[in-house]
């Protein structure tokens, strides 16, 4: 039998006990805890220090993606991109996107009550009354079309011009 010294048995002693630390302390469940953690201080840290501005402004809300409002109002879209630092037509469109929410839950709600044209002309009229500042401005033509469209393609009711111009007065 090969005798071992004191001293070398001692430290391979220490150093089964050190493999048998690492190994007991460190699990699965607390690595993958700790690599998270680490993680959402990284994604934070980013936010801070690269949108800092964008977070602390207040009354800023994030807007839905443009896809679809670009298709439903192109003069108004340009407008927004001529004058997006213009805070007043940041707000309208936050508006637009309200209304436009509104007046497609009404129109589905119409349709599904089956509600005749007067009913439509009056609901629309009520719901643009809640959004003044949207009468003479760049948007108000793009949404009175939306109007017609919608209206025509849930309703089955068509609007005539004068009807339309007369929801806004």
């Amino acid at each position: 039998m090969v005798k071992i010294s004191l001293a070398v048995r001692e430290r391979i002693v220490e150093q089964e006990k050190e493999k048998y630390m690492f190994t007991s302390v460190i699990n699965w469940p607390v690595y993958l805890t700790a690599c998270g953690i680490i993680a959402a201080l990284y994604y934070v840290f980013v936010l801070f220090r690269y949108y800092r501005h964008e977070l602390f402004k207040p009354g800023k809300r994030i807007l839905p993606p443009l896809q679809e409002q670009s298709a439903l109002f192109p003069q108004a879209h340009d407008e927004m991109k001529k004058s997006a630092t213009d805070r007043h037509q940041i707000e309208l469109t936050y508006t637009v996107h309200d209304l436009v929410d509104e007046l497609r839950a009404l129109l589905q709600q119409l349709a599904s009550q089956a509600s005749g044209k007067d009913d439509l002309l009056k609901s629309v009229f009520r719901l643009f009354k809640k959004y003044p500042a949207l009468k003479g401005s760049g948007f108000q033509q793009p949404l009175t079309n939306l109007v017609a469209a919608e209206s025509e393609s849930h309703c089955n009711i068509r609007l005539t011009a004068d009807e339309l111009a007369g929801l806004w007065s």
